[in-house]
């Protein structure tokens, strides 16, 4: 019973996947219906400079926002953990506010977060001075990192909290300043976790849409944009190209940030 039950599942979820795939080698009609056209999608798309201008766009972006992220990680996550004098002054309510104000960005839908970011930082402030971050092309890597952000730091910590503080301490007494107990211990062992974290950031971000759609400029058109200007063009078939190539760019992350949990555990 169970079997058949976990098949049906299995074909249901990938029913979406499977038809995106075959369409992505039709062309179809004004008036509706489809034709096999074979790889001629495909050909259109390696061959357009403007097709891989917008898969390099969300590629660099979703990399900006995910390594940053795990910056800020390693920085929150390390706050965290060792901050015994703030918990003295302020008490342990300073963690569970700290890490509530991580979580925030995930919590909120994506139209609040690029809405958010653009009014603070659509003029100039006191913050970034005279630079404005509306109509540039960091203004996506940017809400890409508040989104997505607080993936990489619940990863992190995660990893961290499975360590055990002696090791750090076994290490001090043997000499070991603070940054080689860092780079020498602490970080060989959450690194998997970490890259894991931030390779299943760096997925999401490649196809978001909800965000885009409100803040992206000409000079960092992503690949959600470039996929609903086909479907309101009707070129369904093209739209399922791009479609595949980033389940296969996706696919690919994910098997690798995979492997790296499993090195982990």
């Amino acid at each position: 019973m169970v079997a058949p039950m976990g098949l049906g599942l299995a074909v249901f979820y990938l029913w979406p996947v499977l038809q995106t795939f075959y369409f992505s080698f039709t062309e179809w009609g004004p008036f509706g219906g489809h034709t096999w056209s074979g790889l001629d999608n495909y050909q259109r798309l390696f061959g357009d400079p403007y097709a891989a201008e917008v898969f390099f766009n969300s590629s660099v972006m979703s990399a900006i926002a995910a390594v940053a992220a795990l910056v800020w990680s390693f920085c929150v996550v390390t706050l965290l953990r060792r901050g015994t004098t703030t918990s003295k002054v302020f008490g342990e309510g300073w963690r569970r506010l700290l890490s509530l104000l991580v979580l925030v960005p995930w919590a909120l839908p994506g139209t609040v977060v690029a809405v958010a970011v653009a009014e603070a930082y659509g003029q100039p402030s006191l913050l970034l001075g005279s630079f404005v971050l509306v109509g540039t092309f960091w203004i996506l890597p940017v809400v890409y990192f508040l989104r997505f952000m607080p993936l990489v730091v619940r990863a992190l910590q995660a990893s961290v909290e499975q360590l055990d503080p002696s090791l750090e301490e076994a290490a001090g007494s043997l000499g070991a300043r603070a940054w080689q107990r860092f780079t020498r211990v602490t970080l060989p062992l959450v690194w998997p976790g970490a890259v894991a974290g931030t390779l299943l950031a760096f997925v999401i971000a490649l196809g978001e849409y909800v965000a885009s759609v409100l803040v992206f400029v000409p000079a960092n058109r992503p690949i959600s944009i470039a996929i609903a200007s086909e479907l309101r063009d009707f070129n369904l078939g093209a739209a399922a190209a791009y479609g595949v190539v980033l389940i296969v760019i996706i696919s690919i992350s994910m098997i690798v940030a995979g492997r790296l949990e499993r090195l982990r555990s």
